[in-house]
Order: structure tokens, then sequence, then C-alpha cells
């Protein structure tokens, strides 16, 4: 009764010639005894013997109520930590589980008196399950630092697994891949004493194991690989150094570009490296900007070590740690000779093409200044009033054609023109060329400086100079107004006098000059084929005095 319950504080009385029997008690449960005397003075005793049992009972309940309180505590520690605790028995399957595996989509008492290998990827069983691994090393010494990994581990200690890389299979229809984890384990022995014979009896009760999902870690090591591959191919030349100017990585391509060893950058200072193969006032903004924690960019020639030299683009930039403070530079380098020769070639090459355009242009000027005096000449020996108008319209046209080119050479871009500025010098002329006095004139602009395609302006022009030569020759007109407005994808541009219409009834009635219905006819011809030369279309109307459109698309 006393070994089953061995927690009961106990007092055997025993009378002489009981002695090996109470010593066999003692040691089987570790009670008191106490032995009669005939004079009974072991009851003087007794009470002290009580008093000393009832002690060590209540010393045994706070122990015991200690104990409990801090295995609580441990059970509310070992099922707050998110790593995954679990314990499995000699045969591998599970006996205790935290409640981290629900990360898994499983609960703990789905996996209680499963085997380990229920929770783990099927290819990953063979090379952690003891079983399976020990045959395998069967004579081989491993050593602690090479001993294996293994999940149901036996072992303590040194030789115990650290760091061992599982896939977790996560739970049928979790969406989630499986996990990678990190698995520290080792085995749980109980020691049982047998004082009789002196000899410690060990018993092998399970495996108790962490498991840390490493997923993420994982994913971060695999990234950082490629990049470190990625960096390792590029094309661009890569430099980094602490904070103190000291190099610890250059990419191979870095070594190449300027014909350097590993020896000669590794270890060295950035800045002193900068310094001897920079421009002095590039060399001299970079070591500022690095100095000052700022971002620089740029173009430079670069020395290599042989001392060729080639033009790169280089940034440098500082990489802070979390309270701002600056724990390195990365250096970009790369050479852009190639890129800097094309540039130079293609802005010659445009420089030929505008010194051509321009000579073109000035010849073309030329040529149309020659045809309005070949047209002048033949206008002074022409008699035939129809004649002497046609010619004069011709050479209006001449006219409209000559100022666009040369405002189109004198501006900056020689195929874009002002459209007030050119139509404020073409319509003096076309007044000079009807008889009509410019000062006497009133033009009114409507609209501010309208800078338009050269094509554009020069069709606009021609079409203005049509319609006014025409009302300036057929009525006496001394008011323009000239407007222009933009809506959505279409510009508009009214022409407005306070005379009649040129293609209007009263027109029609009246033709002091002399004018046919053919000739008016041919004119809004000829307007109508250069507005839809620019995609455009012509209005014509009597309101308050004659107006006349052209819709175009910009």
């Amino acid at each position: 009764m006393l070994e089953a319950n061995n927690e009961i504080a106990a007092l055997i009385v025993g009378a002489a010639g009981t002695e090996p029997l109470l010593c066999e008690a003692h040691n089987r449960c570790g009670c008191e005894f106490m032995l009669k005397d005939a004079e009974q003075r072991y009851l003087q005793l007794l009470p002290c013997m009580i008093r000393k049992l009832l002690l060590q009972r209540d010393r045994s309940e706070t122990t015991n109520d200690m104990l409990r309180s801090s295995e609580k505590r441990y059970e509310d520690l070992i099922q707050a930590i998110p790593d995954i605790v679990y314990k499995i028995d000699p045969s591998g399957r599970f006996t205790f589980v935290n409640d981290a595996v629900r990360q898994l989509g499983y609960s703990p008492s789905e996996l209680i008196g499963t085997h380990f290998s229920s929770l783990l990827h099927a290819e990953d069983v063979p090379r952690v399950s003891r079983s399976q691994v020990l045959p395998t090393m069967r004579g081989s010494i491993t050593g602690p630092s090479n001993a294996p990994g293994l999940f149901d581990e036996r072992r303590a200690g040194d030789r115990c697994t650290h760091g061992l890389e599982v896939r977790v299979r996560r739970k049928n229809g979790a969406s989630a891949p499986n996990m990678i984890a990190s698995v520290t384990a080792y085995g749980e022995i109980a020691a049982a004493g047998h004082y009789r014979t002196e000899i410690q009896q060990r018993f092998f009760t399970g495996t108790v194991g962490i498991i840390r999902d490493i997923t993420q870690r994982k994913r971060s090591q695999q990234m950082l690989h490629e990049l470190s591959l990625a960096m390792e191919q590029s094309k661009t030349a890569v430099c980094i150094a602490r904070a103190d100017g000291r190099i610890d990585y250059a990419n191979p391509y870095f070594l190449r570009l300027n014909g350097h060893r590993p020896e000669d950058v590794f270890g060295q200072n950035l800045l002193d490296l900068l310094s001897d193969y920079l421009q002095e006032e590039t060399a001299t903004e970079v070591l500022k900007a690095i100095e000052s924690g700022a971002v620089w960019e740029g173009d430079s020639i670069v020395w290599r070590r042989d001392g060729e030299s080639y033009w790169s683009w280089i940034k440098i930039y500082p990489v802070h740690d979390a309270d701002g403070e600056i724990q390195s530079h990365i250096l970009f380098v790369e050479d852009i000779t190639d890129r800097k020769q094309s540039e130079a070639w293609l802005r010659q090459n445009l420089q030929d093409k505008d010194r051509s355009l321009q000579e073109l242009q000035q010849q073309m000027n030329g040529n149309l200044q020659l045809v309005s005096g070949l047209l002048a000449v033949q206008q002074d020996h022409t008699i035939e009033p129809q004649a002497l108008r046609e010619l004069n319209r011709s050479a209006i046209r001449v006219i409209a054609l000559e100022t666009a080119y040369e405002q189109a050479l004198a501006g900056a871009n020689w195929n874009r023109i002002d459209l007030r500025d050119y139509l404020s010098s073409i319509i003096p002329q076309l007044a000079r060329r009807y008889g009509v006095d410019p000062l006497t004139l009133s033009v009114e602009f409507q609209f501010d400086s309208l800078e338009l395609a050269l094509d554009r302006a020069i069709t606009l022009g021609l079409i203005t100079a049509e319609i006014l030569g025409y009302a300036l020759d057929e009525c006496d007109i001394r008011y323009l107004s000239v407007s222009h407005q933009a809506r959505h994808a279409r510009n508009s541009l009214t022409i407005g006098h306070g005379g009649s219409d040129i293609f209007g009834s009263a027109a029609e009635q009246h033709s002091a000059a002399g004018e046919t219905d053919d000739s008016r006819s041919m004119l809004l011809r000829i307007v109508e084929f250069l507005a839809l030369r620019i995609d455009g279309s012509f209005m014509h109307d009597e309101q308050d005095g004659a107006r006349y459109s052209i819709e175009y698309r910009e």
C-alpha cells in the first residue's frame, strides 16, 4: 500500500526483531520508523516524529502546488509561442502538439496518435526518419558535427538534431503551399535508480522537438541567390562599400571594365579609388555627395587601370539602417561610350541636315522671288484686264509662300511658324498689290500668338490671300477681323469684313471690277481644295458683314 501511495507521509513503529523489515520499507518507500523499547521511551519521541511528518507533508504539498503552478506557466508558454512544439513516443507517434499547429490547418487532437510521417512531405521522410537513415550509416563514425538530423531524434546533448530543414504538409484543402521548416529535436530520457543493487536504469520515453516556419527565410535566400546571379552576370558594374569607405564587394564586370584584380579593389577605400579614376571636377562632386549622404548621378569620363578612358554613367546611392544612419554606399557604373559616340554622330548628322534644309529653303525662297519677279515682268506687259487679275493673284500666292519660308528660316524651329505673325506680314502686302494703303486698312487680330506646323500655316495663308485678294479687288473694305478658336480636336480660323460676301447673292448682282461668275466659282473651288489639304472645310455667311471660316484638324 505504501509503494502505491509513496506521496503519503508514514511512520512505522516496530517491535524488536523487525529491523530488517523496517529497513526494507524505508528503502522502498522512504517512510520513517521507530523501534519499541521495554521502557516505552519511544512514546516520548513519538509526538516529535509526528510533527516532523506533518511538517514534511506541508512542505511536500507546497512544493507540489509550486510545481503544478510552474507546469501551468510552462504549458501556457508552450501554447503561446508561434513555433510548433511536439512530442512523439518511441514508435514515432505524436503524444503532444501545441496550438501553433493550427497554422497548418490541423487541430492538436487530429495529430495525437498519428505517425510523424503524416505531417511531412513524402519525399523528405526517408532522409529524416531514424528507421531509414541509421541503417545507411551503420559502421560510420560521424561525431557531433556530422551527426545525421532526425525528426524522431533519440540523442541528447551535442549530438541532438539542430536546423533540420524539412517540408511540412498543410492539411488537405488549405490554400497556402507547404511550409518549409527548421526542426530542433532531442531524445527525452527517464532515469530510475535501483538503490539496492546500485544499478541505474535508463528508459527512452520519446522525442521532444520544435518546428519553426522558415518559408519566408528560404524565399528570401532564393531571392538573394537569384539577385546574386543577376549581379554576377550584369553588364552594369556594381561596387559596395561600407560607411567608412572600405570596399566589401565588386561584381566581375566592375573588375573587367576597369582592369582591376580582386586584390586591387576589395578592402580598399572607395573614395581613393574614385579620386584616382574620375575627372577631378566629377570626383569632387561625388565626394561631396558621399560625405553629405546624398544620391549622385551623372556622366563622366573614367580612366581604367591601364590608362585608357571611357564614357560612363555613374550613380552612387547611400543605404540607411532603421535609425537613418548610413550603413554603406552602392556604386553603379555603366559604359556608355557607344551611346556617347552615337549621340555625337546624331548631333552632327542633325546639324548637317538642318544646314542642308536651310540651304534648300533659301534656294526655294530665292526661286520664289525669281518667279515673283517674272510674274511682275509679265504683268507689266499684259493689257487684258482678266489676265492681269490672274497674274496678280499668282504673284500673291508666291508672296504667301515666300513670307512663310522667310519666317521659318528666321525662327528657332524651321518647320513651325507663328500664324498671327505670318498673317500680319502678308495682309499689308495684299493691300499694296490691290492699290490699298495698308495704313487705311484696320486689321484686328482676336487671338494671341499661335504656333502651327509650316504646311498648315502656309495653307491658311494661301486661303487668306485668295479670299482677301478677291474682296480687296471687288469691295471697298477698310476693316478686317481675324479670329482663331480651338474646339476639341478641331480648330477654326475666321476672317470677317464689313463688305458683302464675295460668294453671296449681292456679289452675283454686282461686280464693279468686272468679275465673272466663272472666276468666283474657280475661287471657291481653289479655297475648298486648299481646305481639304489640311483635312478641313470651308464655310461663309453674311451675318454682321461677310465671314469666311476654315475648320481644320491640328
